[in-house]
């Protein structure tokens, strides 16, 4: 995670994810959005927990752009090199904007949430708060 982030975090609730976690730290970061980082032993897991987080969302577009709706999944890159997935979702219980990605080189799943109104925000937010800077391919 980044070091501007890294303040701002305690051990977070593992009971959501599988065995295979090894660590959870759940930050708040200043102008940022709640965030929950979660390490895998491995890349099975890593892919197994990205899954499983995602697993009721029926997605209907191939990427999560700027603006609503929200519903898509796509790979994303750095330096010219895919290293992980990027899922975007409105949940239908609180009503908030997700964002779920992976960055397998590193093995974390994280996932972000904020108000529906600004998932633009969020998503400007997430390039900046991943393990790995990623742009969407």
């Amino acid at each position: 995670m980044p070091d501007t982030i890294r303040p701002s975090c305690s051990d977070g609730d593992a009971s959501k994810f599988p065995a295979s976690v090894v660590a959870v730290v759940a930050c708040t970061p200043a102008g940022g959005f709640p965030v929950i980082y979660a390490q895998f032993v491995d890349d099975i897991s890593t892919q197994g927990g990205f899954q499983r987080l995602v697993s009721d969302v029926t997605f209907t577009q191939s990427s999560c752009g700027p603006t609503v709706p929200l519903s898509g999944r796509q790979k994303y890159n750095n330096g010219g090199k895919v290293v992980g997935e990027l899922a975007c979702h409105q949940d239908p219980d609180d009503g908030d904007a997700y964002l779920t990605w992976s960055s397998e080189d590193v093995k974390i799943i994280a996932q972000a949430h904020a108000p529906l109104a600004s998932y633009g925000p969020l998503l400007a937010w997430w390039k900046n708060a991943g393990p790995l800077h990623g742009t969407a391919t």
